[in-house]
C-alpha cells in the first residue's frame, strides 16, 4: 500500500498495533475531528512522542486504518466473486461477507463512512481509488446476470449504486443488541435486493443453487 507508506513511518512498528486499536475506539466513539492525538495517546497508553514515531498526524492515523479496512473488504468481496457458483449465488455470497463485517468490523465501517471525508491528498485518492474497485467488482456481476437474463433490463451503474446504498447505511441503523440478529437482517436486505433485480430466470438459479 504505497499510499499509506508515504504518511506511516516505516522504523521501529512495535506498538503500532496498540495505538491503531486505540484510535478506532477514538474515532468510532468521538468522531475524527473530536479525538485529539493526546486522547488517542491518552488510550493507548503511549506519550505523543512515541506516538509521533510511528504515525505522522492524525490523519496518517486515519488513513492506515480506513486503508487497511478497505483492502480486507476489497478481499472478501474479490474471493466471494471469484467462486465456482453460479452468477447470482457469487452476488448473493459477496453481499453476506459484505454484511458481515457489521458484526466483525462495526467500528472500522463507521469510520469508513463518516471519516473518510478527512483525508487530503494521495490517502484521498487511495481510498477512492479502492472504492471504485469495489463498485467495479459489483457492477461486473450484474452485466453478467444481465447478459444471461438473470435480472431485467435496467442501468446498471444505478442498480449498483443502490446495492451501495443498502450496504453502506446497514452500520447507522444496525445495532448489534437488537431485538433481530444480523443474518436475520442480512437475510431481509439481500431479499429486498434480490426483488428488485432479478428475473423469474435468477430467482430459479437462485432456487436450485440453494
Amino acid at each position: 500500500m504505497q499510499g499509506m507508506d508515504s504518511l506511516v513511518k516505516k522504523k521501529d512498528t512495535s506498538g503500532r498495533q496498540v495505538i491503531l486499536d486505540a484510535a478506532v475506539d477514538a474515532f468510532f466513539d468521538l468522531g475524527y475531528q473530536a479525538a485529539s492525538v493526546r486522547e488517542i495517546g491518552r488510550r493507548s497508553g503511549v506519550t505523543q512522542a512515541a506516538l509521533y514515531h510511528h504515525f505522522k498526524s492524525k490523519e496518517a492515523i486515519l488513513f492506515f486504518i480506513i486503508e487497511e479496512f478497505s483492502e480486507l473488504l476489497f478481499m472478501a468481496v474479490v474471493a466471494a466473486m471469484s467462486s465456482d457458483e453460479n452468477s447470482v449465488m457469487r452476488l448473493r455470497r459477496a453481499l453476506r461477507r459484505h454484511l458481515d463485517f457489521q458484526k466483525t468490523h462495526r467500528k472500522q465501517l463507521k469510520i469508513l463512512f463518516e471519516d473518510k471525508r478527512h483525508l487530503t491528498g494521495h490517502a484521498k485518492k487511495s481510498v477512492e481509488d479502492r472504492e471504485r474497485s469495489i463498485f467495479s467488482l459489483y457492477r461486473a456481476n450484474l452485466e453478467e446476470l444481465q447478459r444471461i437474463g438473470h435480472i431485467s433490463d435496467i442501468d446498471l451503474t444505478v442498480a449498483t449504486f443502490s446495492i451501495f446504498g443498502v450496504l453502506n447505511w446497514f452500520y447507522h441503523w444496525y445495532q448489534p443488541d437488537g431485538r433481530q440478529s444480523l443474518e436475520y437482517l442480512a437475510d431481509q436486505a439481500m431479499g429486498f435486493i434480490f426483488k428488485g433485480l432479478l428475473t423469474e430466470a435468477g430467482w430459479r438459479e437462485l432456487d436450485d443453487a440453494e
